[in-house]
């Protein structure tokens, strides 16, 4: 799920590079919203790529909020250093 959501964070940061020629940080991407990028002016066919990836992005958001609230809830909030360190571990290793 953090590769998937990393993958589609970048996809939306390199289709405005390309299409506006300017970077935009992850942060930035979570803010975005369909009509936002409406209003960029981009080919139709490339603003519905990028919609559909912040549509991923919000939808792996939101599942790691539900994964994080129950850790919490069966061991405690130290769960959520431990899940972050392992998905973090996962995603780095390929």
């Amino acid at each position: 799920m953090v590769r998937s959501r990393t993958t589609h964070l970048l996809a939306v940061e390199n289709i405005t590079a390309r299409h506006q020629g300017a970077r935009l940080s992850s942060a930035q991407v979570q803010r975005l919203t369909p009509e936002a990028i409406d209003q960029m002016g981009l080919p139709a066919e490339v603003a519905l790529a990028m919609q559909a990836n912040l549509a991923v992005i919000q939808t792996l958001s939101e599942q790691f909020g539900l994964i994080e609230k129950r850790l919490v809830e069966k061991l405690g909030p130290r769960a959520i250093h431990v899940a972050q360190d392992c998905a973090w571990h996962w995603a780095d290793s390929g």
